[in-house]
């Protein structure tokens, strides 16, 4: 089994990430538009769903409207995906928070358990 690996989009913070690798340097984590072994910042949301999936990452993101809409339609498809965790926009949730939530699924399942599911978090 392979330890999930994650993919900021662009309307998450990479502080996010920042406060995973404090805690777990040794988590996958990359932001879009800022790692630069990451998409750009622009990058439309089909290609970044192509690009997690080839690369296997979970996306990571705040969009509950566009990016949950193209997970699902490429999940009618066929298509795999890696999984998506939806952080509704305007929650109250802390950086350490969503920190913590991204930890507890790296540190308690595999990244097969993902394949092709779409969450709202928190879980």
């Amino acid at each position: 089994m392979s330890a999930v690996r994650f993919l900021l989009d662009k309307h998450v913070t990479p502080d996010i990430r920042d406060a995973v690798h404090k805690a777990h340097p040794e988590v996958f984590i990359r932001a879009v538009g800022v790692d630069d072994d990451a998409p750009a910042d622009r990058t439309p949301d089909p290609d970044l769903l192509a690009y997690a999936t080839d690369q296997g990452l979970c996306i990571v993101t705040f969009d509950a409207n566009t990016m949950p809409a193209f997970a699902f339609a490429r999940i009618a498809r066929g298509v795999t995906t890696c999984g998506v965790f939806v952080f509704a926009r305007g929650q109250t949730m802390s950086v350490g928070s969503i920190a913590y939530e991204l930890e507890m699924i790296w540190g308690t399942s595999s990244a097969e358990e993902w394949l092709n599911r779409v969450e709202f978090a928190p879980l």
